[in-house]
């Protein structure tokens, strides 16, 4: 069987990283893999890494479609539509896998691929909330809907929002936990040190990690406050923030405003998160919407404590106080408090770690991946529920 794994996205993160998991675990079941995406400086990494596991990589050429003239939008909604239908053609796939990092990308590749009648799983990796769409193109999105596709959401907040948008009942969105590899073994002590002397921190100082786009959605611009005064109470500690993004000069510039430089570190993006998580002392996510992390997921599966902002989905993973601590989603004081506590109380946060190490094991990558190997098997899609 040959499988198109389909994703619209213009930079590196958790959607991408699935989409090449998913691609990864169908090349070892045999299946014929095609990975199709767009060809731009921040997705060279997924190219290469398509290249290093022989997964055979397609360009995707897709216009921005955002315009203030109806006209103008239609006619490029039109040429994606044709470039959709041309790839599919092309490369004829039997079943199609499109990963989408927001709930209104990737329409134009729904409808082809409903026209074409491929069977198609479409996997809405974010929907925070109910978005406003067309009567007429809310229609399509139905008709296609209901044209040999399984669309699944990654959490019960997003099937829930992805409900409300396109009018349908729980029943016809799946829910599909993203899921988590345990480490094989602990880090050598070694290593860790190793690695720590890498980076610049030495012996006596906390190792604080961020692992998100440097994207408005991801939190960073409310921790940059927060920090400066953690700084303060707790002056051997360092930030360590890895990711790549739009964003990434605008907060940089802020962190020199709040004289952090040495204090926050841009670290890009990395191979070696593993390693990374297996050195710090505590990790951070403030961001104000998610799917379902997979940066939470690895921190709880590497025994990391966590601090995270109580926004979407992340309460479905992590119970405040129990598995982590949990701080008002873009409350900038509430988040320097549950930081301060945490590098406070070393042992309590520790505790709560291991609870989410047990916690964790309830979101197997393997699960994940047969769930959605198995949708892609089927010879019809029927809808399922959660």
């Amino acid at each position: 069987m040959k499988i198109l794994f389909l994703m619209p996205s213009r930079a590196r993160g958790g959607c991408e990283e699935f989409a090449l998991t998913a691609a990864r675990a169908a090349l070892q079941r045999k299946q014929e893999v095609v990975l199709a995406f767009p060809n731009l400086p921040e997705t060279q990494s997924l190219i290469d890494d398509c290249k290093k596991a022989g997964i055979d990589y397609v360009p995707l050429r897709q216009r921005n479609t955002s315009s203030p003239l109806r006209l103008l939008t239609l006619f490029l909604l039109a040429l994606n539509f044709a470039s959709a239908l041309r790839l599919f053609l092309r490369i004829n796939p039997d079943s199609i896998h499109l990963s989408l990092p927001w709930p209104t990308m990737g329409y134009e590749m729904i409808i082809a691929a409903a026209w074409l009648r491929i069977r198609t799983v479409v996997v809405f990796q974010l929907a925070p909330q109910k978005i406003a769409i067309g009567s007429l193109k809310l229609k399509t999105y139905r008709w296609a809907h209901n044209r040999s596709q399984q669309w699944a959401a990654v959490s019960k907040h997003n099937q829930a929002s992805l409900c409300r948008t396109f009018g349908l009942a729980p029943k016809e969105v799946a829910v599909i936990y993203n899921g988590v590899s345990l480490p094989q073994a602990a880090a050598a002590e070694t290593a860790k040190t190793k690695l720590r002397e890498e980076l610049g921190v030495l012996p006596d100082e906390a190792m604080v990690l961020t692992i998100a786009r440097l994207d408005p959605l991801k939190g960073h611009e409310i921790l940059v406050p927060a920090i400066a005064k953690i700084v303060k109470k707790h002056p051997r500690v360092k930030f360590f923030w890895i990711g790549d993004g739009t964003l990434r000069s605008a907060l940089q510039n802020l962190v020199v405003s709040y004289g952090l430089l040495g204090k926050v570190v841009f670290s890009g993006f990395r191979t070696d998160v593993a390693d990374l998580l297996d050195a710090a002392q505590l990790f951070v996510h403030p961001s104000e919407r998610e799917g379902f992390s997979f940066a939470i997921l690895e921190a709880m599966a590497h025994k990391v404590p966590i601090v995270a902002a109580d926004s979407t989905s992340i309460p479905e993973v992590i119970e405040n106080q129990v598995h982590g601590l949990l701080f008002r989603s873009g409350d900038s004081c509430d988040l320097l408090e549950k930081i301060d506590w945490a590098l406070s109380n070393n042992q309590a946060m520790q505790e709560m770690a291991e609870r989410a190490y047990v916690h964790v094991m309830k979101f197997p990558e393997k699960e994940m991946i047969e769930h959605h190997l198995h949708f892609l098997q089927r010879h019809e899609l029927a809808q399922t529920t959660s």
